[in-house]
């Protein structure tokens, strides 16, 4: 393989694989973009969302892809009820308790992880996960190509929903000044609810499309201020 094609198989693994990772980033942009907190415990709704993924295949046979909108939904309702009952009374405390409060979030649900479905790695197969393609010398996995089809849609419909309707531009005025918008009539809190909500939804959407091409376990490993999480993740093998 020569080093222009061996480059152009590398950079296309990369743009297929980024679909994940702008899904989980979505995510997070919303919970501190418009609720202003940093959620620590983000990607552990990733890891959640990867068990229960497995949960349904190995259960009821579901396939992941086709489970999103029920994950969708059912992990905005937990965000949901998360924001209301944990996050909404930290928001005025100050950044460090918000911080700490995420944070012992990330370690109960890692740990809830590790007692309910142990620390072995678990891995979905399903038709389309061994099946590939082949384009100008280059290769690539069809799961990978159907998924970040996916993340593509998923994100363009965001981004339509926040620029063209009236709640999205309520999530944007809230963003940008919560006082001003409450003079207008939006309700901060409700729209912080939404948010939040939408933020885990995501998550969850990110890590039910890579359940299917990857083997998953809860793991603990060091915590980089700053980055997505690094602490009750699940990692990729």
């Amino acid at each position: 393989m020569s080093e222009w094609l061996l480059f152009g198989q590398a950079l296309l693994n990369g743009i297929l694989k980024s679909g994940l990772y702008a899904l989980a980033a979505t995510g997070m942009a919303l919970a501190f973009g418009v609720v202003r907190i940093l959620n620590l415990a983000h990607g552990d709704f990733l890891m959640l969302a990867a068990y229960f993924a497995i949960f349904l295949f190995s259960r009821f046979g579901c396939d992941p892809l086709a489970a999103i909108p029920v994950a969708f939904l059912l992990f905005f309702a937990l965000g949901a009820v998360l924001y209301r009952g944990t996050i909404k009374p930290v928001l005025r405390a100050g950044e460090l308790n918000q911080l700490l409060l995420t944070f012992g979030l990330s370690v109960l649900i890692q740990n809830l992880a590790l007692i309910f479905f142990g620390g072995n790695v678990k891995t979905i197969f399903v038709s389309y996960k061994t099946m590939t393609i082949s384009l100008g010398g280059l290769s690539f996995g069809a799961g990978r190509l159907l998924t970040f089809l996916l993340a593509v849609v998923l994100l363009l419909a965001l981004y339509l929903v926040l620029q063209r309707t009236r709640f999205g531009r309520a999530i944007r005025a809230v963003s940008r000044d919560p006082e001003g918008a409450a003079l207008i009539g939006i309700a901060p809190e409700k729209i912080n609810l939404y948010a939040f909500g939408l933020a885990t939804g995501f998550a969850a959407v990110g890590r039910r499309r890579s359940a299917c091409t990857s083997g998953w376990r809860a793991w603990s490993c060091r915590f980089s201020a700053g980055s997505t999480v690094r602490r009750g993740r699940c990692w990729a093998r």
